[in-house]
């Protein structure tokens, strides 16, 4: 027995197949438009032309314009940065902490959910190039640290990769 659908706005019969569907895209501080083809998966109307894009065929579609608007946006893409990520031998958190972006942002860049800023894309090129500056990076940041947080007359509290003040008010808090 064949999967038979009925499309919702004219009540035809659904097909299943690909087809090439145009997206427009505008760069960033821009007026650039850039228009995109690609392939579209889903449900297709023989009738009316309507599609139903769910579930896997939307994440395929979702993938696809990201890796798309990294390269016209000049940042890296989502596959690329877990590439350089894993390469480096570093989790996701672990990456966020040394390169920054905040607690979840490699989550989000490998996901698609977010592309990186020009400056994080250029540190991953770099380090994808140099992995050994990594461990300058991590040296640089404990130094920064001691640095500019370790100051005289303020007692130190030890939070994970970073050193914290708190003054004698402040530990009422603690």
């Amino acid at each position: 027995m064949t999967d038979t659908k009925k499309c919702t706005s004219c009540g035809g019969s659904l097909v299943r197949e690909s087809r090439n569907r145009k997206c427009k895209y505008k760069k960033r501080q821009s007026d650039k438009v850039f228009t995109i083809d690609y392939e579209q998966p889903g449900w297709w109307c023989t009738n009316c032309g309507e599609g139903v894009i769910k579930g896997a065929d939307h994440l395929e579609h979702h993938n696809n314009m990201m890796e798309l608007r990294a390269a016209i946006e000049g940042v890296l893409s989502p596959t690329k940065i877990k590439e350089i990520r894993e390469k480096l031998g570093l989790k996701q958190r672990e990456a966020s902490r040394i390169i920054g972006g905040g607690h979840n942002a490699f989550q989000n860049y490998e996901s698609g959910k977010n592309l990186p800023s020009q400056p994080t894309s250029n540190l991953l090129k770099l380090l994808d190039k140099r992995p050994e500056m990594l461990a300058v990076i991590k040296e640089t940041s404990k130094e920064y640290n001691r640095k500019y947080i370790e100051r005289p007359g303020r007692q130190k509290v030890e939070i994970f990769p970073f050193t914290m003040e708190t003054t004698k008010r402040q530990e009422k808090h603690v």
